[in-house]
């Protein structure tokens, strides 16, 4: 999957490359006038489809969601349930978060 055409321009903004040029998929879920921004990573051979629970719950306390799908999980790209590092991860995480946060400013 490493290298491959970015998604339709109408998905971009769910998608963001990771450091190895694989896709990460994340899903924002706004509240109106939120009073902070709460990101939803789910455990292993999971994906964020599990806890959109929580983020209507989350929604309805007054808080704006991101659920994203770890590599190799849900609809990001990646060999299934399989990443080189634990640390890949982490970083994936903090390319979404700052990819999202970055935005908002």
């Amino acid at each position: 999957m490493k290298g491959r055409k970015p998604p339709a321009e109408h998905f971009r903004d769910n998608f963001v490359s990771n450091s190895e040029g694989i896709w990460i998929f994340f899903e924002e879920r706004p509240a109106p006038n939120p009073k902070g921004v709460v990101f939803v990573v789910h455990g292993l051979a999971e994906d964020s489809s599990r806890y959109l629970h929580v983020a209507k719950h989350l929604n309805d306390k007054g808080f704006s969601v991101v659920l994203m799908d770890l590599e190799g999980h849900g609809r990001s790209d990646g060999e299934r349930m399989h990443v080189r590092h634990f640390d890949s991860y982490v970083e994936d995480v903090y390319g979404v978060v700052n990819h999202v946060l970055s935005r908002s400013k």
